[in-house]
């Protein structure tokens, strides 16, 4: 029986790398900033379907080197890692890798929102700033998982109603800011996009009322905040015109059905050193009707040697090296990058790949 488990999982590893190829393939031409998005999740979920195939081989093999061992062979088992890993997966696993780096801060934030959200269903806006040098992406993915880990299934899909959108505000559409931000929002909600803005806001608040009537988790990622919300009166018209009514008409069913919607504004560059005390919350103090910035510090040599441990088997560069060496080249990566995650993403990348 065996054999045949082992060759059903084998057949399907290579039918699921060749579908990996294709989507890495698609996204090498990808069109926009939303198709990428999409096809990135589809390749981190092939991805993990893969390394669940892997670990099933790993099981067999240790369930037959038991048997083998009864007897007077003595079979050597092989390493967990020594199957053949596509270097398109191993570049998947490795970003799913450096999610693990040192969001800590971010990951404690999220929980208590989490456990918010859980309780009573809900709203949360959060903002990220510095993300392209901080690495902000990979704090989103963590985010998103903290926030459903109660709704994740093993297979990493998610019970119930969940989607996840893209707004790009980089690709403009309009030369008015306000009509800009509510037109990408509304193009997930089929709300076309209106000169009169009123207007505009409230039929976009109403189509995602209506979603959130289906016990739906909603997650909108908005990227290139900086482009608008480095003004004020933008961020307090998103606030008060958009955010707020928006809360006060869903309210009530978001309670009932315990569904989810939460926005993050993404800025590659830095906004605010002292962010507006009128929009702003703390964790201690959450409040869904405002915003509450998601913390991205530089990573440490101590985050990076931790990193390094825990993964070290991935890469046959490192698997070998003690600890005395790990720590030195982790000395040696901080020191290089003076702890800017961007920088220490590229060194590790050159060692693992």
């Amino acid at each position: 029986m065996s054999n045949k488990e082992r060759g059903f999982y084998n057949t399907r590893i290579s039918q699921l790398e060749e579908r990996l190829a294709v989507v890495m393939q698609q996204l090498d031409t990808a069109l926009g900033a939303e198709e990428e998005f999409s096809l990135n999740n589809r390749a981190e979920q092939i991805s993990r379907q893969i390394d669940e195939f892997y670990a099933k081989l790993d099981k067999l093999d240790l369930a037959h080197s038991s048997q083998d061992n009864s007897s007077t062979e003595i079979v050597e088992t092989p390493a967990p890692e020594s199957y053949p890993i596509s270097q398109i997966a191993k570049e998947n696993t490795l970003t799913q890798y450096f999610q693990k780096i040192d969001f800590s801060e971010a990951r404690k934030t999220a929980s208590v929102v989490k456990d918010i959200l859980h309780r009573d269903g809900g709203f949360a806006l959060f903002f990220l700033q510095k993300s392209k040098r901080q690495m902000g992406k990979y704090c989103l993915h963590e985010i998103h998982d903290e926030i459903m880990r109660d709704r994740m299934m093993a297979d990493g899909s998610f019970a119930g109603s969940h989607n996840r959108f893209l707004i790009d505000l980089n690709s403009p559409v309009s030369y008015d800011h306000e009509i800009e931000i509510l037109t990408g929002i509304g193009s997930h909600f089929g709300v076309d996009k209106l000169s009169n803005i009123d207007e505009l806001s409230q039929r976009i608040i109403e189509k995602i009322y209506a979603s959130l009537q289906c016990k739906s988790y909603i997650f909108l990622e908005v990227r290139g905040a900086d482009e608008f919300f480095d003004k004020q009166e933008t961020l307090g018209w998103f606030i008060e015109y958009f955010w707020q009514p928006l809360i006060d008409k869903s309210r009530a069913v978001v309670e009932k059905n315990k569904s989810r919607f939460v926005v993050f504004l993404v800025a590659g560059s830095k906004l605010y050193s002292d962010p507006p005390v009128d929009y702003f919350c703390d964790v201690q103090k959450f409040d869904c009707c405002k915003i509450l910035e998601l913390s991205l510090p530089n990573w440490t040599a101590m985050d990076i040697y931790d990193w390094l441990i825990d993964f070290r088997s991935f890469s046959p560069n490192l698997e070998k090296k003690t600890e005395q060496e790990i720590d030195r080249l982790a000395a040696r990566i901080y020191r290089d990058s003076e702890g800017t995650p961007e920088s220490i993403c590229i060194s590790l990348r050159e060692l693992f790949l």
